[in-house]
């Protein structure tokens, strides 16, 4: 897959807009749709295709502030200058084999977003792959579920967590950039 990539995108806000859907929780924002009009529509237009702002993409900074419900307060701002630090995280697959087996996941899905977002892990066959898995492949908190067996759809994504009937979970993940400072506090 694509390495991990992080680009600043500037824009200017109109009547229309962003043009963005976005999945806000506590630590994170995602992308889940670019619409066909408003600034970001503008900026991809012009924009290499490596710093085109994309589905699934987060957002790490919107006009100085990292924290997520303040990048969702300044995004909503009559400010028509938007400065944008955008992370594209690289895809993870993970097999799993549930054999009838429990995952152990807390999760929380939007039919109207683009991905299940892993709120906690539990006693179940999730702990049992992590406690096995090299730590960068470990599923984790925050990690963001993209598709499952080849269904990209929410739906299917939440179907396929439950059934405990399928041989396997060709799991595709992304980990969101979580802010630099919090990490590096000491």
């Amino acid at each position: 897959g694509e390495a991990s990539t992080t680009f600043e995108a500037t824009m200017r806000k109109d009547e229309g807009g962003l043009g963005l859907k976005l999945f806000v929780m506590p630590a994170i924002i995602c992308i889940s749709e670019v619409a066909g009009v408003g600034a970001v529509a503008r900026y991809n237009e012009r924009a290499a295709p490596s710093a085109q702002i994309r589905r699934n993409d987060f957002l790490v900074e919107v006009n100085g502030e990292v924290e997520a419900d303040r990048m969702a307060l300044a995004l909503r701002s009559k400010d028509p200058d938007v400065k944008l630090k955008v992370y594209r995280a690289p895809v993870m697959c993970i097999t799993l084999t549930p054999s009838g087996r429990h995952l152990g996941l807390r999760a929380r899905a939007l039919a109207s977003h683009s991905v299940v977002y892993i709120e906690s892990i539990m006693k179940g066959m999730v702990a049992d792959y992590n406690a096995q898995a090299d730590l960068a492949l470990r599923i984790q908190v925050n990690d963001c579920v993209t598709a499952i067996n080849g269904a990209t759809s929410v739906d299917r994504i939440v179907e396929a967590l439950k059934d405990r009937s399928l041989k396997y979970l060709e799991i595709m993940i992304i980990r969101p950039m979580l802010a630099l400072e919090q990490e590096l506090d000491l």
